[in-house]
């Protein structure tokens, strides 16, 4: 499903292949990153397991909201570290929240 979320919303269509989708099922208490090669090439899908473990322990502890908070400001650093938006990179995708029911 995140995967097919992130085709669909075209956030593979960046310049740099810098689209990023946190992709979050609260249901099933399940979370997945998706991030595009220009991401993977420079932080790897590794660095993800640690933040998607830490939220997906918090679905499971009924802290949903502080648990996405923390993993986006940890993607959020990532990024920042080794993506970071400026005029070679412009930020060229909305920084949303999408709920689907």
């Amino acid at each position: 499903a995140a995967r097919r979320a992130f085709r669909a919303r075209g956030l593979g269509r960046t310049r740099g292949r810098t689209g990023i989708l946190l992709h979050l099922s609260l249901a099933e208490q399940h979370a997945e990153i998706v991030a595009d090669t220009g991401i993977l090439e420079r932080v790897g899908d590794a660095r993800w397991t640690t933040t998607l473990a830490d939220l997906t322990a918090a679905l499971r502890a009924g802290e949903a909201e502080a648990g996405l908070l923390r993993a986006i400001e940890r993607i959020g650093a990532e990024l920042a570290r080794h993506v970071p938006a400026g005029p070679e990179n412009p930020d060229e995708l909305p920084n949303h929240v999408i709920v689907v029911e």
